[in-house]
C-alpha cells in the first residue's frame, strides 16, 4: 500500500528492504520491463556501471555489471515503442548515447552523437499525445528540445527547439 508518506508492505511479506549502497554512485534511474523493476546506476567518477531487479521486498539483485569510460553525468531512462532505453551524457565532452534496454544494454549504442552542447547537466523524458521528446537542460538554464522516433535502424533524435531560456 502507498500513501502519500509511506510505503507499506501486506503484512505477509516481511520487512522492506534496506541496506548501505557502496559510495559513487552518483546516477540512479529506475524504470518498469513487463511486471519488473529495474534500477541502472553509474558511478560518474570511474565508470562503474549495473542494472538491478527488485523483488517484492525492495531488494536489488544485480543482473547486469560492466567497466565503461568514466565521465557519464547525465543518465535518462524511457520507454517507446514498447522497448526500454538509456540515455547517456558526458558533461564538458559534448557526448551522448542511447542503449536500448533488454534489461542488459545493448552491446552498442543505437544512437550516438559528439556534438552536443557541453554543459548539459540534466535529460528528461516526455511525451505529448504519441510523440516522444527528451529535454535537455544546461545550469544556466538553456534548454534543447529533441524529438525522438523509433526507425527501422533504431532511434532518432531530431532538434526542435534550441538555446530556449527557462526563466522563473
Amino acid at each position: 500500500v502507498i500513501s502519500d508518506d509511506k510505503i507499506e508492505l501486506p503484512k505477509d511479506k516481511g520487512e522492506f528492504y534496506s541496506k548501505e549502497w557502496s559510495s559513487g554512485w552518483s546516477m540512479i534511474d529506475f524504470f518498469k520491463m513487463g511486471d519488473s523493476t529495474y534500477h541502472m546506476g553509474i558511478k560518474e567518477k570511474e565508470g562503474s556501471v549495473s542494472i538491478n531487479q527488485y523483488d517484492y521486498t525492495g531488494a536489488p539483485k544485480e543482473i547486469w555489471s560492466d567497466k565503461w569510460s568514466a565521465g557519464w553525468s547525465t543518465l535518462e531512462t524511457f520507454s517507446m515503442g514498447g522497448k526500454t532505453y538509456a540515455f547517456i551524457y558526458k558533461k564538458g565532452k559534448g557526448v551522448a548515447k542511447i542503449h536500448e534496454l533488454d534489461p542488459k544494454p545493448s552491446k552498442d549504442a543505437i544512437w550516438e552523437i559528439e556534438t552536443l552542447n557541453q554543459n548539459i547537466v540534466s535529460a528528461q523524458h516526455f511525451t505529448m499525445g504519441k510523440e516522444h521528446f527528451l529535454l535537455l537542460h544546461s545550469l544556466d538554464g538553456t534548454c534543447w528540445t529533441y524529438s525522438i522516433e523509433k526507425t527501422k535502424g533504431g532511434i532518432e533524435m531530431t532538434e526542435v527547439s534550441k538555446n530556449t531560456k527557462l526563466e522563473p
